[in-house]
C-alpha cells in the first residue's frame, strides 16, 4: 500500500468542492474525462501535470469505490492506484486532492466506511467543520485510521446525529479534537465495538442540550485523554479488559464511569468528577477481580458517592490503589456498600486521600485498607462550583493539603495543582471544555 503524502482533508460547510480545492495533492488539477476499468486500478483521461504518488485520487464512480492513492505516475495522462474503481466507466468527474464538502458526500453507506477508507489513512476536518447524520456512523472492518481536527483549528469539528456513532469492529482509531453529539435527548451517542484498541484525545461527547442517557459504551480496549463526557445516565460504561482514562471531565448523569465486570482492569487519573450521583461504579455484574487498576488524582464532586462499589461485588476491589484523589459534597467518599468484608479485599490500598465537607463519612463500610487521610476544614478550591479546581491556599483547604505535600509542594505542573485555565472547547465564546490549557 502506498503511503499517503498527508491527510485527507474534509472542507467545513461553508466553502470549498472536490474539482476546486485539494486536500491531498495539487489544488486545481481536476476535469471530467477520467476513465476507469472494474478489473484494473489503471485511470486514464487525467492531466498528472504536478501530481505525484502518495496524492489522492476522486473519481466520481457511479457507485462502488470512489477514492485511492495514487501508486504511480505512468504518463501525463495516466496513473496506478492501489485499488480499483469496481467500474469500467469513461467520462467521469475527477479530481487529485478529493477535498471534500462532507463525510456523507464521500462515502457510498454511512453504515460501513470500507467503501472509501483504507489502513493508515488521516481524515482531517477544517475548522468549523459541521455535519448532521440521521443514520448510523460506522467505521470499517479491519486496519487502523485516524479522525482528527486540524491542528490548527480556531473551531473544533461537531459531528451529529440522530443514531449513534460506532467505532472498533476489528480495528482501532487514532480519534482526536472532535465533538460528537446527539441532535435529541436520550440513547447512547458513541460506542467502540468489538477488536482493536481505540485513542480518544481532546473530544467530546455530548453537551447540555440533547443529553444522551449514555455518551461512550466501551466493548473494546480503550484510551481516552483529555475528554469531556456529558450524560444524564453514564458518561462511560464498560466491559473491556483494559481502559485508560487521563485528565477527562465528566459532567452530571447518575455515574461518571460504570464498570460492568469487577475483573476489568481500568487506570483512571487526573480527572474531574463534577456533579455525578457516582463518580466512578465498579463491578455492576459482581464476582472475582483479578486485573489491576488505579485511581489516582481525581477529584470527585459528586452527590452520592465518588466511588461506589456494589453490594454483589463479593471481592470488593482486589488489586486496587486508591490514592491522592479529592472527595468533597458527597454522602461518602468511597462507599462499600457490602457490609461482609472479604478477606480478598486485602489486596487494595486506599492511601492519601483528601475528604471535604462530606456528609455522612469518608467511607461506608471501611475495610482496614485506607492509610493517611487528610481531612479537610475549608474548600480546597478556588470556585469549584463553576469549574474552577484550581487549589487555593486557605487555612484548612488548599493550604492543608500542599502542607501535607499533596501539591508536590511547588510543583504546580501536576494536575490538578496546574493553574486553571479556561480552554474554549468549541470557540467562539462556548462552555469551557476543560480546565487545562
Amino acid at each position: 500500500m502506498t503511503t499517503p503524502n498527508g491527510a485527507i482533508v474534509f472542507n467545513n460547510s461553508g466553502s470549498g468542492s472536490d474539482t476546486t480545492a485539494s486536500g491531498l495533492g495539487s489544488a486545481n488539477v481536476y476535469g471530467s474525462g477520467a476513465s476507469t476499468t472494474g478489473s484494473s486500478a489503471v485511470v486514464t483521461g487525467i492531466d498528472t501535470t504536478g501530481v505525484s504518488s502518495g496524492d489522492l485520487l476522486w473519481v466520481q464512480s457511479s457507485s462502488g469505490r470512489q477514492f485511492s492513492i495514487i501508486a504511480t505516475v505512468d504518463s501525463s495522462t495516466q496513473v496506478t492506484c492501489d485499488d480499483t474503481f469496481a467500474n469500467t466507466e469513461s467520462g467521469r468527474t475527477w479530481a487529485i486532492g478529493g477535498k471534500r464538502a462532507s463525510i456523507a458526500g464521500s462515502v457510498v453507506s454511512l453504515d460501513d466506511w470500507t467503501a472509501d477508507f483504507k489502513d493508515d489513512w488521516t481524515i482531517q476536518f477544517e475548522s468549523g467543520y459541521t455535519e448532521t447524520f440521521t443514520s448510523r456512523l460506522r467505521a470499517r472492518t479491519g486496519g487502523f485510521f485516524r479522525i482528527q481536527s486540524d491542528p490548527n483549528a480556531a473551531i473544533k469539528p461537531k459531528l451529529t446525529t440522530s443514531n449513534d456513532f460506532i467505532f472498533g469492529q476489528g480495528h482501532g482509531f487514532l480519534v482526536k479534537g472532535i465533538e460528537f453529539l446527539k441532535s435529541s435527548s436520550g440513547g447512547t451517542l458513541c460506542g467502540h465495538g468489538s477488536g482493536g484498541a481505540t485513542v480518544f484525545s481532546e473530544c467530546k461527547f455530548g453537551e447540555s442540550s440533547n443529553l444522551p442517557s449514555l455518551a461512550f459504551g466501551v466493548y473494546a480496549n480503550s484510551i481516552f485523554d483529555k475528554c469531556e463526557f456529558n450524560a444524564s445516565g453514564e458518561g462511560i460504561y464498560s466491559q473491556v479488559s483494559d481502559l485508560v482514562s487521563s485528565g477527562c471531565v465528566f459532567n452530571g448523569g447518575s455515574k461518571g464511569m460504570e464498570f460492568a465486570y469487577p475483573s476489568t482492569g481500568y487506570f483512571i487519573t487526573n480527572c474531574i468528577f463534577d456533579g455525578c450521583t457516582v463518580g466512578i461504579y465498579s463491578g455492576t455484574s459482581g464476582g472475582t477481580q483479578y486485573y489491576p487498576k488505579l485511581i489516582e488524582g481525581n477529584i470527585f464532586k459528586c452527590v452520592d458517592a465518588g466511588i461506589q462499589i456494589p453490594a454483589n461485588n463479593s471481592y470488593r476491589q482486589r488489586g486496587m490503589l486508591c490514592k491522592s484523589n479529592i472527595f468533597l459534597g458527597s454522602n461518602y467518599g468511597i462507599e462499600f456498600a457490602a457490609s461482609t468484608i472479604p478477606t480478598t479485599s486485602l489486596y487494595s490500598l486506599y492511601d492519601s486521600n483528601a475528604f471535604y465537607n462530606i456528609g455522612t463519612s469518608n467511607y461506608l463500610n471501611d475495610d482496614g485498607n485506607t492509610f493517611n487521610d487528610i481531612n479537610l476544614t475549608a474548600d480546597p478550591f478556588v470556585d469549584a462550583a463553576n469549574g474552577n479546581f484550581q487549589i487555593d491556599s486557605n487555612a484548612g483547604g488548599g493550604a492543608t493539603l500542599r502542607a501535607s505535600n499533596y501539591a508536590l509542594n511547588t510543583d504546580t505542573s501536576i494536575y490538578p495543582f496546574r493553574q486553571y485555565v479556561s480552554d474554549d472547547f468549541g470557540g467562539g465564546g462556548g462552555s469551557t471544555f476543560h480546565p487545562l490549557a
